[in-house]
């Protein structure tokens, strides 16, 4: 036996001739109980021997191994794909019925000596039936999942039924490699025959539009077994075509056309538009020869002029943040082809501002009384900033420093994400003038300029309002740097988007003088839960919590539904699960200090509509998921032959686990009671011989 112990062997062979010596003395030297039999007095001996030595023992502070095992049973997993595609076929009874039946018989035939497990856990009815009421897909998703779920468990193997069609997420026969050494038997639902079947199968469209604009929306229609001339495509919006063409299909058994619509945005808010390919003789699913999509119309977009001394990297970085917000109009020019008319701009953002500036441009942009964001760089000199009037002093020597940015954590004028700030935490230095900034006005700082590990008190980042204008100031060039050095450390440039857009958006978007605020999603799917969060703040505009704010939801059919924010840390949330396809319209009110404050809105629930192209299982995934794995695949009708292969793997067994931990003897109470045994015994014998 493998012992352990704090001090050497040795010292318990000592203390062995210690424990002999005591009791030699006792029985021998003393010459106690001389007159009973030899063999007692050296029974007695030997108890005391034996006793003073395990009390030894047990100071010594010995340790031995201590196993236990745990026997855990071979794992069956199910997966079953429960979304609505699996009864698209000519077998969807018997799947629905026969189903529920399999997946008891499975448990019925392997639980004694297995342990079956469902997962995920499909939606049944009151009887138990099978539902198959899911929207998508996600195959990789189920085995991502079991992965996560079910990793260093003892899974004997995996059963999947599926169609095989995914609609969600990558190649599902990547996923299913991460399962290692699980055994994947595929049980494939419907039939791989091609049908005959026109569908529109995908609408590439933009998410917005502008009122008056027009827009693309590319449509492609797939055609299966389909041979007709002058097929009609058309696009409805309020039971009205807009757009009609005809197209042909060939003789093939498999064909995709592509068109292209344009159609005009001539209404303000989220707009409904179906796409319809005309219904074909026996065709085997009509549900998917239409498809309806969704454009929010905006009547405006903010107008942003990128002015510039001279052409220079910055205003491409702030440029490429720009253009992929649609709620944004950007025009991108120098200061010699500056507008004449600039009061259409919401905002101005002036590179090297007063470079290669004539006296009349300089009153045009003083007399604009538009919001700017100034990027002042080492060609604006001390004199530019005095003809512009600026509430900035600089006293320099012409030369230049590199300084870098430290976030001022008590700047509330708007708020970057964590993240954001832990990109932007160790950016390259911008390029400024060497020298003093004084600042003749009060403004609220975002970053201050850092030289080595000194954090200095001058501005680097800054924003103010003068003279009633909104104004931001970066008292430094080299914001292209940010961008590659960010997208360097971590493959992406969301931290500098983020910077940027939230200055834009601060500058120039007016203020929200609401005290209610209310954030609502205004499209998304039926299969996706609603949230919503909503903010109160009171005369000072500090956020606050005590108020009550009540939301009513209004379906299609004037349906009211009431519900109640739920208060946070400093705002308040609310989770509506998710809701029918169609429209809604949100009322959200409350009441401080006897005033009433209220907020409305719109919200579009669009139909999913993934599942209803899936005309044709996909069993050649299937099986390639099967033979990766070293298990096979069976239709449906063969589902039966499972149980035997499953119950003739051999591999499939019951595994125990060893679990050693070291203990002392104290913690054994036998051996504190076979010490006190051994001097009771030596007690008893003494006293019987008539000694104490």
């Amino acid at each position: 036996m493998e012992l352990i112990a704090d001090i050497s062997w040795y010292w318990l062979l000592l203390w062995a001739f210690v424990s002999i010596g005591a009791a030699w003395w006792y029985y021998q030297v003393k010459g106690w109980l001389n007159d009973i039999s030899s063999w007692k007095r050296y029974l007695l001996f030997g108890l005391r021997s034996l006793g003073l030595f395990l009390i030894g023992v047990l100071i010594a502070g010995i340790f031995f191994p201590y196993r236990e095992y745990d026997k855990q049973k071979p794992m069956l997993l199910l997966v079953l794909d429960n979304s609505t595609s699996m009864l698209n076929y000519a077998d969807s009874a018997e799947v629905k019925s026969e189903t529920p039946i399999f997946i008891n018989e499975l448990k019925s035939k392997f639980s004694q000596e297995h342990e079956v497990v469902v997962f995920p856990s499909p939606t049944e009815d009151e009887n138990k039936n099978i539902l198959f009421d899911k929207k998508k897909s996600p195959i990789s998703q189920w085995f991502n999942d079991v992965y996560a779920n079910f990793y260093r468990r003892n899974v004997g193997a995996m059963v999947f039924i599926s169609d095989g069609n995914y609609n969600q997420g990558m190649d599902p026969t990547t996923a299913a490699k991460a399962l290692k050494n699980i055994p994947i038997y595929t049980i494939g639902v419907g039939d791989t025959v091609q049908k005959r079947d026109l569908a529109v199968a995908g609408l590439n469209h933009n998410n917005i539009a502008f009122l008056g604009n027009k827009f693309p929306v590319e449509v492609s229609i797939d055609a299966n077994k389909v041979t007709k001339n002058n097929v009609k495509i058309w696009v409805e919006h309020q039971d009205k075509v807009l757009e009609e063409v005809s197209v042909n299909f060939e003789d093939k058994k498999f064909q995709t056309v592509k068109h292209t619509f344009y159609l005009e945005a001539k209404k303000v808010g989220i707009q409904a538009f179906t796409v319809h390919v005309e219904e074909v003789p026996n065709e085997h699913n009509y549900t998917n020869n239409s498809k309806t999509f969704y454009i929010e119309v905006l009547d405006a977009r903010s107008k942003i002029l990128l002015l510039a001394g001279a052409p220079h990297p910055d205003i491409a970085t702030i440029k490429s943040t720009l253009i992929k917000d649609q709620n944004l109009d950007v025009e991108s020019v120098t200061i010699k082809n500056l507008p004449s008319n600039l009061a259409i701009y919401d905002l101005i953002i002036w590179h090297q501002p007063g470079l290669n500036m004539t006296a009349e441009q300089r009153e045009q942009l003083l007399n604009a009384n538009k919001p700017l964001w100034l990027i002042i760089g080492t060609s604006t000199t001390a004199k530019h900033l005095q003809e512009l009037k600026l509430p900035l002093v600089l006293q320099t020597t012409g030369k230049t420093d590199e300084v870098r940015a430290s976030l001022n954590a008590k700047f509330n004028k708007f708020e970057l994400s964590e993240k954001t700030k832990d990109a932007l935490s160790s950016l390259p230095p911008l390029t400024t003038h060497y020298g003093n900034l004084a600042l003749n006005a009060t403004f609220d700082v975002l970053y201050f300029q850092q030289v080595g590990t000194v954090v200095k008190e001058t501005p680097l980042f800054f924003f103010g309002n003068f003279n009633n204008q909104k104004i931001g100031i970066t008292f430094g060039e080299g914001l292209w740097r940010w961008k590659f050095a960010e997208f360097q450390r971590n493959k992406s440039n969301d931290g500098i988007n983020e910077l940027i857009s939230k200055v834009v958006q601060y500058l120039a978007v007016r203020s929200n003088t609401n005290r209610l605020r209310v954030v609502f999603p205004s499209v998304l799917a039926e299969d996706e839960p609603i949230r919503v969060s909503a903010s109160f703040y009171n005369e000072s505009y500090d956020p606050i919590t005590t108020v009550d704010i009540a939301l009513t939801l209004i379906n299609e059919k004037e349906e009211k539904t009431n519900y109640n924010f739920l208060p946070k840390a400093s705002n308040y949330t609310l989770d509506l699960g998710s809701l029918d396809a169609g429209r809604y319209r949100w009322e959200a009110n409350t009441e401080h200090n006897k005033e009433r404050f209220e907020l409305g809105g719109s919200i579009l629930v669009r139909k999913v509509e993934l599942e209803a192209a899936d005309t044709r299982a996909n069993h050649p995934l299937l099986e390639r998921i099967a033979q990766n794995s070293e298990g096979r695949f069976y239709q449906f009708e063969n589902r039966n032959q499972l149980f035997d292969e499953l119950a003739n793997r051999e591999d499939i067994a019951t595994i125990a686990y060893e679990t050693v931990t070291y203990k002392k003897p104290l913690d054994f109470l036998w051996i504190l009671l076979a010490i006190g045994a051994l001097f009771a015994l030596e007690w008893i014998i003494r006293r019987y011989n008539g000694s104490y």
